[in-house]
């Protein structure tokens, strides 16, 4: 149902099973006969409320999602307003009113909008949620606690849920109700918008307890929370310049690392493969919508490259970085994972010309430390022992201290290659 422009906000009478203490006496008989009848039904527990999921709005709110998304509340409000004045607002879009007052610090009038939007849909699980956070703001607990009780009922998916559990458990003091809480959002949902917050609670619940753990949680907290300004930060750019080449790019620079800080970092601990999935997922779909733009963008190319070098599929993955190379020639990091993922499929002589390559294009010791180590690597394979000891005294004069731990290495080929 659409709410025709001009419509405002409405309180629904309260229903009671009691009788009217206006009643006359003469009424009394028929009156305790109703209510007898009644007794039953004013005792039973109310049926529990048909979930109402208010997303299903946003696809008819595009200006005021694209307002709330950038951190413009008050532009969010103005465009709620022109919208509910001209066209009309969906089913649900008090609920988004009620959002952008609350990000706006509103919260007094954020409650009362919530408040009639939870007459018109006490299913409204998001809604349950974020008022209980915002008693919470105000230190009403068992009222923050009913909410989140009604929220269990219609939502129980949600992940925000979980998160104003565990601050409404710390509040109460009781830190393993918290961490359970906190615990059972990042397991649902490990680097949402929300696990930034979860991850800092438990730093703070394991600090108290002098638990090594709390230096984990204070680093995934703070890379998490670096994450989502970054996508939101691009999310907003690409909303005003959708073809903005380098902004999808970022995005999908974002998705991966985030990958690669998950896959085997002790700064997440274990991780189901289907969030990893997901990560690299993202990733290569915003990969893939930078080279719809711009063909020519040899960064993403390499980097889907690496996705499905990452994903076991080197075949493909060769095919990303020779496209690179194609289009930049002077790509060592191309260079170099090619030679890597050649070497992985037995193709030694197209590495060795690979990495002979890289020297043509960079001087740049660090890049090209690791090409002189699978050089070496290549050349012993070969008996070649004087070539590779050749390569690794490269290595051991730029760098003396000797990083890698070479030296017992070059020893061995020495001894391999000198004179019998």
């Amino acid at each position: 149902m659409r709410l025709s422009p001009g419509m405002t906000r409405f309180r629904s009478p309260s229903l009671r099973c009691s009788p009217s203490p206006r009643a006359r006496p003469g009424l009394l008989l028929l009156l305790l006969l109703l209510v007898s009848l009644s007794l039953a039904s004013c005792g039973e527990t109310a049926a529990p409320a048909e979930p109402f999921d208010p997303t299903t709005a946003e696809a008819e709110l595009v200006e005021v999602l694209t307002r709330l998304r950038a951190g413009d509340p008050e532009g969010a409000l103005a465009a709620w307003d022109a919208q509910a004045s001209t066209t009309g607002v969906p089913e649900g879009a008090f609920h988004y009113r009620a959002l952008a007052l609350a990000d706006a610090g509103r919260i007094d009038e954020a409650l009362e909008v919530w408040d009639d939007e939870l007459e018109r849909h006490p299913g409204n699980g998001r809604a349950h949620v974020l008022v209980a956070e915002a008693l919470l703001g105000r230190g009403r607990l068992d009222d923050a606690a009913d909410h989140l009780q009604q929220a269990r009922e219609v939502a129980p998916e949600l992940p925000m849920l979980s998160l104003i559990a565990g601050r409404l458990a710390l509040q109460r003091n009781d830190d393993e109700a918290a961490t359970r809480a906190f615990r059972d959002l990042l397991e649902v949902d490990p680097w949402g918008i929300h696990a930034s917050a979860a991850h800092h609670a438990l730093f703070q619940i394991a600090a108290r307890r002098g638990d090594p753990a709390a230096a984990l949680h204070e680093r995934a907290s703070a890379f998490l929370e670096q994450f989502h300004a970054a996508l939101a930060y691009s999310r907003a750019v690409l909303a005003e310049d959708p073809d903005n080449v380098l902004e999808r790019f970022r995005v999908g620079a974002a998705y991966q690392n985030l990958y690669m800080q998950a896959n085997g970092s002790p700064i997440f601990g274990p991780v189901p493969p289907r969030w990893l999935r997901e990560a690299l997922d993202n990733s290569e779909a915003a990969f893939h919508a930078v080279l719809a733009v711009d063909p020519t963008f040899a960064r993403a190319t390499f980097n889907l490259g690496n996705i499905r070098r990452q994903q076991d599929r080197l075949h493909e993955a060769v095919a990303y970085f020779r496209e690179t190379l194609a289009i930049d020639a002077a790509h060592v990091g191309a260079r170099l994972n090619l030679a890597r993922v050649l070497r992985i499929l037995n193709d030694e002589a197209g590495a060795y010309a690979e990495l002979l390559a890289v020297f043509e294009h960079t001087d740049d010791r660090i890049v090209l430390a690791p090409a002189l180590v699978m050089l070496a690597d290549i050349e012993e394979r070969r008996s070649d022992w004087a070539a590779a000891a050749s390569r690794l005294e490269v290595l051991m004069e730029w760098f003396p201290d000797d990083p890698q731990g070479l030296f017992p290495r070059l020893e061995a080929l020495r001894a391999l290659a000198a004179p019998r």
